[in-house]
């Protein structure tokens, strides 16, 4: 990385700890407003679930073995029903078939 790039993700990384602090949005009462800059924003139309992913994690499929493909991206939804709805499109797109194990038991 560049020192312009380090230095922006310096900037975005105390941004997002403000907001987690409730430094950043004005008085909060449960409820805040959070202008996002425009750089980190994904617009989309209609499924904004699928939109979202589909930017943040470009060829999903071709990355289910690689752990640093996940771990170097997130999503930030603003509520836990959202989460949980991104949760399950994601889950949905790792198209496991799944493994049968057989137990046999000895005596």
């Amino acid at each position: 990385m560049y020192n312009h790039d380090l230095d922006e993700k310096k900037a975005f990384d105390e941004w997002i700890v403000k907001i987690g602090d409730g430094n950043i949005g004005g008085p909060n009462d449960g409820e805040a407003e959070i202008k996002f800059p425009e750089d980190v924003v994904v617009r989309s139309i209609g499924d904004h679930i699928h939109s979202i992913v589909s930017i943040i994690y470009l060829s999903f499929e071709n990355h289910l073995d690689d752990q640093s493909y996940f771990q170097e991206k997130a999503i930030l939804v603003p509520t836990n029903d959202e989460f949980d709805a991104t949760n399950d499109y994601i889950l949905g797109l790792m198209k496991d078939e799944g493994k049968t194990y057989e137990f046999k038991f000895f005596t």
